[in-house]
């Protein structure tokens, strides 16, 4: 039913959303791999998998938010994906633009494994930008991503139990 139904532009008391109405704050969380983080992430290794997409830094620039970017080191060891080496799931799930896939944990089942989990944090201050440029958007781009990546790889790979554990942004 869900799938079915158009996109809400209103919240329940029937205010429209609309990024040029004043807020009183708030939080957003994004999961911006999607579909390329499912399916390319294997245990063993911590990379994200952002592409060429820019649009969430775009709109932190006009928003002048605070981006929270923030990685779990170790969450690609709870549980094995299951692909098949032809690549078919990974391209239903881009086709009908759900994800699609197999896992198991702990004894085949759907229960994590016991691993250690270690939150990695990096906040960057976005200034408000009207309509940011496309420099302007790829060096918050390098600021977020990469400035995470610089962090968990000088100081947190000592302290997540993966020592040898580097984060790469592809």
């Amino acid at each position: 039913r869900a799938l079915q139904e158009p996109p809400r532009l209103e919240d329940k008391y029937g205010t429209r959303f609309s990024t040029d109405m004043p807020r009183r704050g708030g939080m957003v969380g994004v999961v911006p791999d999607g579909i390329a983080g499912i399916f390319k992430s294997k245990p063993g290794s911590d990379a994200l998998f952002i592409g060429k997409r820019r649009g969430l830094m775009r709109i932190c620039l006009e928003e002048g938010a605070l981006v929270a970017a923030t990685w779990f080191a170790g969450t690609t060891d709870l549980f094995q994906i299951v692909t098949d080496p032809f690549g078919i799931m990974e391209f239903l799930s881009r086709k009908f633009k759900v994800s699609l896939f197999l896992f198991f944990g702990r004894w085949g089942l759907p229960i994590p494994r016991r691993v250690p989990i270690m939150q990695c944090p990096h906040l960057v201050r976005c200034e408000k930008v009207a309509a940011p440029s496309t420099d302007e958007v790829e060096s918050t781009h390098e600021k977020v991503y990469h400035g995470l990546a610089r962090l968990y790889n000088e100081k947190l790979s000592l302290y997540t139990g993966y020592p040898d554990r580097k984060l790469h942004i592809l």
